[in-house]
């Protein structure tokens, strides 16, 4: 083996759960492995669960963070619940910190909505977050994040807009969140479309389900390494029996990497958007399997004939 080069070990995922309100996002945190509970909202209050104070500041909110990455507990999972509410407390800090509390431009003077320059600094201040919740992955720790679902506006040059499923959040804000997420999913209630013909009407059920497959009409993903079903029912019991399951795809992947040239794995990479493959999403990935596949097929048929 090359010197400096380790295998990578499989840690605790980097989960991401959105969905409308009253779904179950905080039941399904609360049932993870000794959850502690961040809390921005009242999302918990009649669950009997441990939790952190509520915070007043994105500081206190920090600070409790940095706590649980820090401190010295059994706890095996940490819960914020919610997203939206810790981004609230970012909007705050950049807006009193950098704007002089200034929301809405006025003459002469740039306010945080001017040009949208304070979404970008509060989607840099999330840096901030992330890092102790990677502590907490460090330690052994798994780290659900929970989210109220919106709408998001997505510009294509090619086919036209269109809008999507995402987190109610803004969307730099979101696109940090989503980059360092290994699973994304979106939890709703399960319905059927009925159409008389020219009006379709949502008809809805009790069934909550989570969808992990990312499509043009939703945010959602599972990271190669932490593979799921496309969608199942929102329970967590569920969801750690299907993550427990062996990863296969990224094992085959790395059997089969050699088949490719210096500049074809360069090449796979950047086609994958990712600078190691542990990175890359199922869906591309699976797809890049395939092609490994029929590579080595090829290689093993020319060194028949070659042989012959």
């Amino acid at each position: 083996m090359l010197e400096g080069v380790i295998r990578g070990k499989r840690k605790p995922p980097r989960v991401v759960i959105y969905g409308p309100q009253g779904v179950g996002k905080s039941t399904f945190g609360s049932e993870s492995p000794k959850p502690i509970f961040v809390c921005t909202e009242d999302g918990v209050d009649n669950i009997p669960v441990d939790q952190m104070p509520r915070p007043a500041t994105w500081n206190d909110l920090l600070a409790n963070v940095r706590r649980v990455a820090e401190g010295k507990h059994e706890y095996k999972t940490l819960v914020l619940d919610t997203l939206n509410g810790a981004v609230d407390l970012a909007v705050q800090h950049i807006c009193a910190t950098q704007y002089s509390g200034q929301m809405v431009a006025k003459r002469g003077d740039g306010g945080f909505r001017a040009w949208g320059q304070g979404f970008d600094s509060t989607s840099d201040e999330q840096r901030n977050l992330l890092i102790p919740f990677d502590q907490c992955r460090k330690r052994g720790m798994g780290v659900i994040v929970l989210a109220h679902a919106g709408i998001q506006n997505v510009r294509n040059p090619i086919s036209g807009d269109y809008s999507k499923c995402a987190p109610d959040i803004h969307r730099a804000i979101w696109a940090r969140w989503s980059a360092w997420a290994d699973i994304i999913g979106h939890a709703d209630y399960d319905y059927a479309v009925v159409s008389d013909g020219r009006h379709g009407k949502a008809v809805g059920s009790s069934i909550r389900k989570v969808v992990f497959a990312g499509s043009a009409a939703e945010d959602a993903k599972c990271r190669v390494g932490y593979e799921l079903p496309d969608q199942m029912e929102l329970n967590y019991e569920a969801f750690a029996q299907a993550l427990g399951k062996p990863d296969s795809t990224l094992d085959e992947i790395r059997s089969l990497w050699d088949v490719l040239t210096g500049e074809e794995v360069k090449q796979a990479l950047a086609w994958l958007g990712v600078q190691k493959i542990e990175d890359a999403p199922i869906t591309k990935a699976r797809q890049l399997l395939n092609r490994l596949r029929e590579k080595r097929a090829a290689q093993n048929a020319e060194s028949k004939e070659v042989a012959a």
